[in-house]
């Protein structure tokens, strides 16, 4: 009877720990918000600031056909959708609105997210003195580019923190 008892405790407690391991990693996610446990690259810190923002101007920009704020458009169910190619003669060739069509997409993503962007270097700073780094940014230029499936957005900053050491950080 004694071991039979014993037996009963070791399986209750396997059963604990592996319920207690699925749980921790199906709550990870949340654990890692809820304690503060951030990555010590600032790259990847700026990626998950930034991410958001992205894709929400990227779909206010498909929906007004490339513009944020559109010129020449039609308005389709209360949304104005710039015209890519316009005449208002019939059967005659239209006239490119956005010739260089990427080139003015890319900097309509730059435009609507340069505000955030520099709220995302400001919270990497304050972060990194909050951890008594001495912290130097220099806030260079940013460039976006349009690739297929995905938009890459490359800030030419650098970052230099010291605390025992002196790390520096040129692209983000």
């Amino acid at each position: 009877m004694n071991k039979r008892g014993q037996v009963t405790i070791f399986i209750i407690i396997a059963v604990m720990i592996v319920v207690l391991g699925i749980l921790v990693f199906l709550f990870y996610p949340q654990i890692k918000a809820n304690f503060g446990v951030e990555s010590k690259n600032p790259s990847q810190f700026i990626q998950e600031c930034m991410e958001e923002k992205v894709k929400e101007t990227v779909t206010s920009l498909s929906l007004h056909g490339g513009s944020a704020n559109p010129e020449h458009y039609t308005l389709y169910d209360g949304t104005q959708i710039e015209y890519l190619c316009y005449t208002e003669e019939y059967y005659k060739t239209c006239i490119m609105q956005q010739p260089m069509l990427k080139q003015h997409i890319e900097e309509e993503i730059k435009n609507e997210i340069e505000d955030v962007a520099n709220n995302c270097f400001d919270s990497l700073k304050k972060s990194y003195e909050k951890k008594a780094y001495n912290v130097n940014l220099k806030k260079n230029s940013m460039n976006v580019e349009l690739l297929p499936k995905r938009i890459v957005v490359n800030f030419n900053n650098t970052l230099t923190l010291t605390k025992d050491s002196t790390e520096r950080f040129d692209k983000f």
